[in-house]
């Protein structure tokens, strides 16, 4: 019989392919029929748009909150912490429910759009063995012929599961829908994914046959998703008329006799399945709507059920280690569009599976701005590193900052890619030193970035070198017994009495890099986290021996030292970073980089040198290369507020908070702050300024200008990274 073969896409109708599924049941043989659609924009608009939420919020009782669930509900509450007892109906008797009420119609692509479609969300990699499908039509000028197609194992169960008995299904299918062979299609359709996804009636995803108590696993979590809300900053509060009240809480034991071994064990299998561990799922599910359907086998529940369960059980202190080490991959889940920058899209799917390295950034295109995804284009004839480079490229053309730098590693750098671009193929199972929560810092304060470009694989920097590398501790490996012997060897001589030279003890600066920030003090809504006084009053007990490791051990369990290697500088300084640290490597700080960044002179030059990767080293985190030291009675805390952390700088001797930096002058007369509704290409931290003159506005301080900087004394180095 005669194989598919693919008809060419009108672009300029903007077509697609679609299938169309023909009824079936059980092992019956797979019939479908592939034809052309244009795809196009909608141009249908909601009727009836509803008050958001900071319009709602004016018109609720000062004790009152309003916040938007997973799902895009309202559920209203009291400013507690919690906003427990919770109501789906507005407070005030008879306020009208269309101002807050969320319909089913106010969804792209609207009730009436053709094509109407449904997207599979899969993974191709499977051990079932390929089959072959029958197609009529498509390619074929006589509409009865009947052509065969190949269909990958996983592919042809998902269809014979997800088929109807009597009519028949229209799908968009990834392996079908585009001619994989083709690769210039397959650059321009890539393009089109973010589109083909959003604007489908829905999603369905697809996680396998059923097996190892994959119906048990689900159940459950659904079970638990309809007792609990969790909210889009990521609260959690009971659902409104819950039978079980008590179980939102973080403290709360879910019942022993359902969260038991064997749905511990269930659940593991669960999110061990391969569509869990995809790159491209994450657009696929993240741009679909809220009608999103998840099948495993024969049980289905919806996709928010299950992301909502994954936010409750992160956040319960009863569930097991192991569980939340699982979980976390999808914890806390892609932000919201304006926290949605590039560097932390590229980080989440990092070490997720994809068949092409290409696609670790083609496959979150389209979820990145306009703005940069026009600067990307896929081209799968590039090399991967070429493709790396030039998203780094872009990213700091447009936003004028070097977050990517973050997540440069020597030991992982990219065969033909220079040090400074993130390798972003590392295998799944590969420990990474950074990123963590605690690991919010700026080390450079609010500047931009200065840079230049003096051949294709040379980024120059500027920045100040803060230290060098003088010694080398071991690595943090094993488990947590192991990690603490290790950590002992790390202790500097005069740990209890000697003072720090940026400031502090020792004591307190070597728990910090330790534990790098991971503390209370600096994060007061990490609830679980220590404060530092109690990691010091433990330590201190353990150095005198009248403690056990017990306590200090239950604070290292979450991996906070995990792959982390201690070093000392000639300057006086102590931190941790990656193994790869050397004798002789410099401590740096980079305008545009919030981490220091650890450099390795190279022979060609002195002023040439390869990026090894971050460091968390005390007394460089928060702007003190270019600013200095806070003021001895302030000190900086990290509120979590609208998604993100924002600085807040206290006074302690009068309780007085702001979100300005204490050690910054007034603002010259020819500048203004200002604001403006962040984008996707801002800087995690955020201010904005005006020249007054020029009426141009900036989201970097001037005054961390390298003009600015010179004038306040400080001596800027630039660093040639190849």
């Amino acid at each position: 019989m005669t194989r598919y073969s693919y008809q060419a896409l009108n672009t300029e109708s903007e077509e697609i392919r679609l299938v169309r599924l023909q009824p079936g049941k059980g092992d019956d043989q797979i019939y479908l029929n592939i034809f052309h659609v244009s795809l196009k924009q909608p141009t249908w608009q909601p009727g009836l748009v509803r008050d958001t939420l900071a319009e709602l919020q004016e018109t609720l009782p000062q004790d009152r909150v309003v916040k938007e669930t997973l799902d895009g509900r309202y559920i209203f509450g009291y400013k507690t912490t919690d906003i427990t007892p919770s109501s789906w109906d507005h407070p005030v008797q008879g306020f009208d429910r269309a101002r807050y009420e969320l319909r089913d119609d106010n969804y792209l692509p609207g009730p009436s759009y053709e094509p109407e479609y449904e997207a599979l969300s899969y993974t191709w990699a499977s051990e079932l063995p390929s089959t072959e499908a029958y197609v009529s039509g498509g390619a074929a000028s006589d509409r009865g012929v009947v052509v065969k197609i190949e269909l990958g194992g996983n592919l042809a169960s998902a269809l014979k599961h997800l088929r109807y008995e009597e009519e028949s299904r229209v799908l968009w299918i990834d392996a079908i829908c585009i001619n994989q062979e083709d690769v210039a299609e397959r650059n321009l359709q890539v393009k089109r994914m973010g589109n083909i996804y959003s604007f489908a009636r829905r999603v369905l995803v697809w996680l396998g046959p059923e097996g190892k108590d994959s119906t048990h696993a689900l159940s459950t979590l659904q079970s638990l998703a309809s007792q609990v809300e969790l909210t889009v900053d990521n609260s959690l509060c009971a659902t409104p008329g819950t039978s079980k009240p008590d179980w939102y809480h973080p403290f709360y034991l879910l019942p022993p006799n359902i969260f038991n071994d064997t749905t511990w064990s269930a659940i593991k299998s669960l999110f061990g399945r391969a569509w869990f561990s995809r790159v491209w799922v994450i657009q696929e599910v993240t741009l679909a709507n809220r009608f999103t359907v998840l099948h495993c086998g024969g049980y289905s529940l919806p996709w928010l059920d299950l992301k909502k369960a994954i936010g409750i059980l992160r956040a319960k202190e009863s569930t097991p280690t192991d569980i939340k080490a699982i979980l976390d991959p999808h914890v806390p889940g892609i932000p919201p569009p304006t926290m949605r920058s590039l560097s932390k899209l590229l980080g989440f799917v990092r070490r997720r599976f994809c068949q092409r390295p290409h696609d670790k950034v083609y496959g979150i295109l389209s979820l990145v701005s306009p703005n940069l995804s026009s600067l990307i284009k896929p081209k799968y004839e590039e090399p991967a590193a070429r493709v790396f480079t030039n998203v780094s490229l872009a990213q700091l053309k447009l936003t004028k900052r070097l977050e990517l730098l973050q997540y440069c590693s020597i030991s992982l750098q990219y065969p033909d890619a220079p040090s400074w671009v993130p390798n972003w193929a590392v295998g799944r199972k590969t420990v990474l030193f950074g990123l963590r929560t605690g690991h919010v810092r700026q080390a450079s304060s609010n500047s931009a970035a200065y840079y230049s470009l003096p051949s294709d694989n040379t980024l120059q920097v500027a920045g100040v070198r803060c230290a060098r590398v003088e010694s080398v501790g071991g690595a943090a490996e094993g488990d947590v017994d192991q990690i603490f012997d290790i950590i002992r060897t790390w202790e500097p001589e005069g740990l209890r009495e000697d003072n720090y030279q940026p400031g502090g003890s020792m004591l307190d600066a070597f728990l910090e890099a330790v534990f790098q920030g991971c503390l209370k003090d600096r994060f007061p809504r990490a609830v679980s986290w220590p404060t530092l006084s109690e990691l010091r009053e433990h330590y201190l007990a353990l150095l005198s021996g009248i403690d056990r490791r017990a306590n200090i051990l239950k604070y290292l369990r979450n991996g906070v030292a995990e792959a982390a290697t201690f070093f000392t500088t000639k300057e006086g300084y102590i931190g941790v970073a990656e193994q790869d640290v050397n004798k002789g490597d410099f401590v740096c700080v980079i305008l545009g980089c919030d981490m220091p960044m650890l450099l390795r002179p190279t022979d060609e030059s002195r002023d040439t040198f390869q990026l090894v990767g971050i460091c968390f080293v005390p007394g460089l985190l928060d702007g003190e290369s270019l600013l200095g030291p806070l003021p001895a009675n302030w000190k900086l805390e990290m509120i979590f507020r609208d998604g993100s952390y924002v600085p807040t700088y206290i006074n302690t001797s009068t309780s007085h908070s702001q979100p300005q930096d204490p050690r910054l002058q007034p603002l010259d007369p020819n500048w203004a702050k200002t604001t403006r509704d962040r984008t996707q290409d801002d800087p995690y931290f955020l201010q904005w300024f005006q020249d007054v003159q020029r009426s141009r506005i900036t989201n970097s301080d001037p005054r961390l200008l390298p003009c600015a900087l010179k004038k306040r004394g400080i001596i800027l180095e630039h660093f040639k990274l190849v």
